[in-house]
């Protein structure tokens, strides 16, 4: 959501329009956790995909733009901020671990981002930790064939 006023009510009214299908939230819109809430609260059938969340996106080349994303769901030592945690909490079933590595840059980084996610991840409950890292992803997609 690069403009949460303009854009919600368009995937608002997207979302609703088709609640029998499952769509992927990828970056968790690069939103607020708050905004985060609002869009798990009143749609079932969005999952939030955390790629890029472990750090913050205010770096894009517009400053206007930059301004409207949320930081980041970790504080600077990689603990998850409490808003942050409470919606894992809440919600365990609507989040998956995600990469974003679909470029040739984000590849060399790879072993990086699975690191910091690894220690991410370790700061929830095993059960919800491989809900988050795989087990909702299988849910979503199927299991690997």
């Amino acid at each position: 959501m690069y403009n949460w006023n303009r854009d919600w009510p368009v995937f608002h009214a997207l979302y609703g329009k088709f609640p029998q299908l499952t769509f992927i939230w990828p970056h968790a819109g690069f939103g607020s956790a708050a905004q985060a809430e609002t869009v798990l609260s009143q749609h079932e059938n969005v999952i939030i995909s955390l790629s890029k969340t472990e750090k913050d996106q205010r770096s894009l080349s517009s400053e206007e733009k930059s301004s409207q994303l949320g930081g980041a769901m970790v504080d600077d030592c990689g603990v998850i901020l409490p808003e942050w945690r409470a919606l894992l909490d809440r919600f365990p079933t609507r989040f998956m671990f995600a990469t974003d590595a679909h470029k040739d840059f984000r590849w060399d980084k790879y072993g990086h981002i699975v690191s910091r996610w690894r220690r991410i991840l370790g700061q929830l409950p095993d059960e919800q930790a491989q809900m988050i890292a795989w087990k909702n992803a299988e849910r979503v997609y199927g299991k690997p064939r």
